[in-house]
């Protein structure tokens, strides 16, 4: 690029070089991916006003902005300082990472905005972890959904493809900025965006998708290891599932008195008029996930290991600190699921209207309906609702909503038992 090219940007932008505080050069060039149909990214600074950004509901960083394609070579972005330094603030990686070019990709940097974005802590590694994660998380939607690709003349394919990478780069800087305080190397995964192209040139896309799964999946982990944002501290119940026979309630029930645990439950599922009988026990931990984890596991190989386990379940509090609050952390963060049990008084024909009522409502698909009966002397039933992609906040009002349901048909004080389930599979 040279002056000449510029001036002709600037002209056809109505801008002149004094309004100009930086120009980055960014994008496939400095990161060594370009090829001859490469276009050319830029992003000027200008002291000339705009209005202030507007930003996505769901989330504080995608925002509405104008892209100016220019002489069929240039994809050129222009933001006031005052917006500039907003997205540093958001820590959005598309400015984040012009701070940290090399210096032949900064065409011009009259303000250094890498000292402001440190001296008024815009730094924030939870933050750069989270933006990252949702770069990738963008990306994986765009795959599901038919977008049509913004740019003209090319395939929804090849957006989708170009942002699954984008989405590996941004955890790669992510990872960078959080280890080092800066960007060592804009072309440290480039290599991944040509082995991508041999998958994509050899299979399918799904074949690429299954990739950059397991790729973003390592990065990820490296993250979590740099920045904790899954550790939960609190109360917490283990619930173990055995193989149910005679034989094995009378050595648990011995093994139980032994160890001072009198939570043994006989639970006879039914669910579709699928009578499924489950033998359990619960424990309570009180500590910090995923560190509890060793002291649970060494606990069951203790004190089971005769036993056969077909499941163990860990479930916290949803008062313990650390639990996912809104719908972006927990969709960002964590895997896991929000459960509610209502547990209501025994009568058998109440529970038939309210299967009957739930079952008409599609708003509450995803229940399951249970009938629970303890130790086979006492009977109670409740109903179960999981919720997968919601934080606590917004499950709370769900739940809320669905108790005012329940209290409205059955007329009767209902009990609710609420968690956040974090394992749930046999790891013995």
């Amino acid at each position: 690029m040279n002056p000449p090219e510029i001036s002709l940007i600037l002209n056809e932008l109505r801008l002149t070089d004094d309004l100009i505080t930086n120009i980055y050069f960014h994008g496939s060039w400095a990161q060594g991916t370009c090829t001859n149909k490469s276009d050319q990214d830029l992003i000027i600074v200008t002291r000339k006003c705009q209005p202030p950004l507007r930003f996505q509901t769901d989330f504080d960083y995608f925002h509405e902005f104008e892209l100016h394609k220019l002489f069929g070579k240039y994809d050129v972005c222009v933001y006031s300082i005052e917006n500039f330094e907003e997205l540093l603030k958001k820590n959005y990686l598309f400015c984040v990472q012009c701070l940290f070019l090399p210096n032949e990709f900064k065409l011009k940097e009259e303000i250094d905005f890498r000292k402001i974005y440190f001296e008024k802590n815009y730094y924030d590694p939870i933050r750069i972890k989270k933006v990252a994660f949702y770069e990738m998380f963008h990306s994986f939607n765009l795959s599901h959904t038919p977008t049509r690709s913004p740019v003209e003349n090319q395939s929804r394919e090849d957006f989708v493809f170009k942002n699954f990478f984008h989405g590996i780069r941004f955890l790669d800087m992510a990872q960078q900025l959080i280890q080092y305080q800066t960007i060592q190397d804009f072309t440290s995964v480039s290599h991944l965006f040509s082995t991508m192209n041999q998958i994509r040139e050899k299979s399918n896309m799904n074949d690429v998708l299954q990739f950059v799964n397991t790729t973003s999946d390592e990065f990820k982990t490296k993250l979590d290891s740099l920045v904790a944002t899954n550790c939960i501290k609190g109360t917490f119940q283990v619930q173990i599932l055995f193989d149910n026979s005679k034989a094995i309630l009378e050595k648990l029930k011995i093994k139980c008195q032994k160890i001072g645990n009198n939570n043994l439950f006989i639970y006879l599922i039914d669910d579709n008029d699928q009578k499924i009988k489950q033998l359990m026990i619960h424990l309570t931990y009180h500590g910090e996930y995923p560190l509890i984890i060793q002291q649970i596991q060494n606990d069951i190989h203790t004190n089971f290991q005769d036993f056969l386990i077909k499941n163990v379940q860990i479930k916290s509090s949803i008062s313990n600190q650390g639990i996912p609050m809104n719908d972006i952390d927990k969709q960002l963060f964590w895997k896991n699921t929000f459960q509610f049990n209502y547990k209501l008084s025994r009568n058998q024909e109440l529970l038939s209207t309210i299967k009957t009522k739930l079952k008409a409502n599609t708003l509450f698909n995803s229940f399951t309906y249970c009938i629970k009966r303890i130790d086979r002397q006492k009977f109670d039933y409740f109903i179960q609702m999981s919720l997968n992609n919601v934080g606590l906040e917004n499950a709370l009002k769900m739940s809320d909503a669905f108790l005012s349901c329940l209290k409205r048909i059955s007329r009767n004080s209902v009990k609710i038992q609420q968690q956040f389930i974090l394992y749930d599979n046999n790891f013995i």
